[in-house]
C-alpha cells in the first residue's frame, strides 16, 4: 500500500503506527496478539466492526509480518 497525502498531513497528529517485528512461525504469535488488541480496541471505542486499519495510520512489518501488515492495511484481516 502506498503512502497517501492523508498519511503525510501534518495537521493529523500524532500518528498511530503499528510496527510488527518477527518472521516465520512467529507470525502466528503476532496474529494472536493482534486479535487481542483488536478486541480491546473494539471494547474501548464501542465499535463492534472496528478493524485495526481503522485505528492505526501506518502499519508495517518485516518478513512474515510484512504480509500481515499489508493485509491489515487493506482491511483484509478479521
Amino acid at each position: 500500500m502506498s503512502v497517501t497525502k492523508r498519511d503525510l498531513d501534518r495537521s493529523r497528529t500524532p500518528k498511530r503506527v503499528l510496527a510488527l517485528d518477527g518472521g516465520g512461525i512467529r507470525g502466528v504469535l503476532t496474529l494472536e496478539y493482534l486479535d487481542v488488541i483488536e478486541t480491546l480496541l473494539r471494547q474501548r471505542t464501542g465499535r463492534a466492526n472496528l478493524v485495526l486499519c481503522d485505528y492505526f495510520d501506518l502499519i508495517g512489518g518485516t518478513s512474515t509480518d510484512s504480509i500481515i501488515a499489508a493485509a491489515l492495511a487493506c482491511g483484509l484481516c478479521r
